[in-house]
């Protein structure tokens, strides 16, 4: 899945499964998980896998695009059963 995401705009992923792949195409993006003392910034062409448990959500620092896929089984899940995104 794709996202695009205005300056400032948070994104609320919950708790997901480990392998979850967030690639910033463009932009600049910040990610952080609870139980995880490292916060991450993502700008173009880097990627951040999911190897942990925790609620993973994140801001972009800029206007920003990402995909969002699964690492395992390279399919994307239903957007309505796993991504909240708040404004």
């Amino acid at each position: 899945m794709e996202l695009i995401l205005q300056k400032n705009e948070i994104l609320d992923l919950g708790n997901k499964p480990l392998g979850l792949n967030i690639t910033c195409l463009e932009g600049c993006f910040w990610l952080t998980q609870t139980g995880d003392n490292q916060d991450y910034i993502l700008v173009d062409g880097q990627k951040f896998t999911n190897r942990r448990n925790g609620q993973l959500y994140g801001t972009a620092l800029e206007k920003c695009r990402l995909t969002l896929i699964y690492a395992e089984s390279k399919k994307r899940p239903p957007i309505m059963e796993w991504l909240n995104c708040h404004g």
